[in-house]
């Protein structure tokens, strides 16, 4: 557990960044968890999906760790190609479906946060009548696919949380802005008090905001956050993008000074204030040639100096 400015909160870390498949292979992921798990400096892991061979295999450790799990269907909606909200109701229904299937899935972990992304934006980076349209008619049908994964997975107990990302950077996805996250949150609300967002501070430069900007205007929705570096002033940079590189590399917008801000303005806001403790998870990724085991030790003691700080404004 760590602390900032008296309030205590549980550490994450984002497993399936953190040891990346495609760069280190199934037996590097499953051992990455592996790791994970047994690192008393964690009290939060976040899972995604995996095969039935995995699941026997990390479920038992899993229980025996004691940790807390939450569960991401990012990566399933961005390389599947998934799309809740879309106007082709052959697209949503299998979107719809799968992601239910992942919420089942995730109740296996016994997860208490299910973690998701929209679908993509239809007319990424242009303004026009048109494409706010199509925008107004992918927000309809979102609102209504959240609202029945949101029902699926309060049957276990369970918080979702829409996470927002780049609209023309990378994942160019459909939220997004603040301010119409705000908006979907509040009709998801009224059917499932259950549904909330999911707050990378990496990702909020990426959308032209501002933390402040941010917060002050989903505070009220925020159940969940991430904390995480990003390159953005140097396009022909191997890590440019939605790309989550460790704290501290060269040309990273995010560092111990800028997470602890973000930390005392959700503090502010009274994210720490509930009954139940909140978490903060890292979500870095090691970049090719890089030792996950090593960024992960980075990551740890990032964090550790983030909140030895004292508050800042």
């Amino acid at each position: 557990m760590l602390s900032l400015g008296g309030r205590t909160f549980k550490a994450g870390i984002v497993h399936f960044m953190a040891y990346p498949e495609d760069l280190i292979g199934p037996e590097g992921y499953l051992a990455g968890l592996e790791t994970i798990l047994r690192d008393e400096f964690f009290d939060v892991v976040e899972v995604s999906r995996m095969s039935p061979d995995a699941k026997k295999r990390v479920l038992p450790l899993v229980r025996q760790s004691g940790i807390e799990v939450g569960f991401g269907a990012q990566p399933t909606i961005l390389k599947g190609g998934l799309d809740p909200g879309s106007t082709d109701a052959e697209l949503r229904e299998r979107s719809l479906k799968e992601i239910l299937e992942a919420v089942d899935e995730a109740a296996d972990f016994s997860a208490k946060v299910f973690g998701l992304a929209s679908g993509p934006d239809p007319y990424p980076g242009i303004s026009s009548p048109e494409a706010e349209k199509a925008r107004e008619e992918n927000l309809k049908r979102l609102t209504e696919s959240l609202v029945k994964i949101s029902l699926r997975a309060s049957r276990y107990g369970m918080e979702v949380a829409l996470e927002p990302f780049d609209r023309v950077i990378e994942k160019k996805r459909l939220l997004g802005p603040s301010t119409m996250c705000a908006r979907v949150a509040a009709l998801v609300r009224t059917a499932a008090p259950n549904f909330g967002l999911m707050i990378d501070l990496s990702h909020i430069p990426q959308i032209e905001e501002t933390p402040e900007e941010c917060l002050n205007i989903l505070g009220p929705y925020v159940v969940h956050v991430h904390v995480a570096n990003v390159v953005l002033k140097d396009r022909g940079h191997p890590s440019y993008g939605d790309q989550h590189p460790r704290f501290g590399v060269p040309g990273g917008e995010i560092d111990e000074i800028k997470v602890a801000r973000f930390l005392n303005a959700l503090a502010k806001l009274g994210y720490f204030d509930g009954t139940e403790m909140r978490a903060v998870s890292a979500e870095v990724k090691p970049a090719r040639g890089e030792d996950p085991d090593t960024v992960l030790a980075s990551t740890k003691r990032a964090l550790i100096r983030a909140t030895s700080v004292g508050p800042v404004v």
